[in-house]
């Protein structure tokens, strides 16, 4: 046993562990939960936070295909990384967010040009994103190499948007009638 009554280095088994974060789901206090179960409150505060990051890793594990990166919240970074950099790291913030532009623009526009067009014009921006993202050294320590790591990491991700037909992804859905 652990130094408070628990189970030690082992931690509590996973069931258990569910039962404490449904209690609280009923709108039971941590503090009343953890002295009525025998559990610090660091420990279900823990179990907690892991719960709401293990809710949304689904979202961020599923493919490419399903899952499109907000270009609204990449803007609004790129625009902050522009106003916080200086130097190549600003220019490199600029130059994508024009590129983000760009392919916002490519879609808006998919039914007024040819196929071959569009598909020549995407292929242009995914070359352009490439090369910032991949072949750009930017200064660490800066919002734009933060940015790039991201992007980076996301890369396949960025264009979903511009793989799917019919109703636009881009457009806000109103929640007024």
């Amino acid at each position: 046993m652990g130094r408070r009554g628990g189970p030690g280095r082992r931690g509590y088994p996973a069931e258990f562990r569910r039962r404490v974060i449904d209690l609280l789901g009923t709108g039971r206090k941590v503090a009343d939960v953890a002295r009525d179960l025998g559990v610090s409150e660091q420990a279900i505060y823990g179990w907690r936070r892991q719960e709401r990051i293990d809710r949304y890793a689904p979202q961020i594990l599923t493919s490419a295909t399903e899952h499109q990166i907000c270009h609204s919240h990449q803007a609004r970074d790129l625009t902050f990384a522009v106003e916080a950099d200086t130097g190549e790291a600003r220019l490199w913030a600029v130059e994508l967010r024009h590129v983000f532009g760009r392919a916002i623009r490519l879609h808006h526009e998919r039914d007024q040009v040819a196929p071959e067009t569009f598909a020549r014009r995407w292929t242009l921006i995914e070359n352009a994103t490439d090369r910032l993202v991949f072949d750009r050294y930017l200064a660490p320590k800066t919002e734009a190499a933060r940015l790039q790591q991201r992007y980076r990491t996301h890369r396949d991700s960025l264009y979903v948007f511009l793989a799917i037909t019919g109703p636009s992804p881009l457009q806000a859905i109103p929640t007024r009638a």
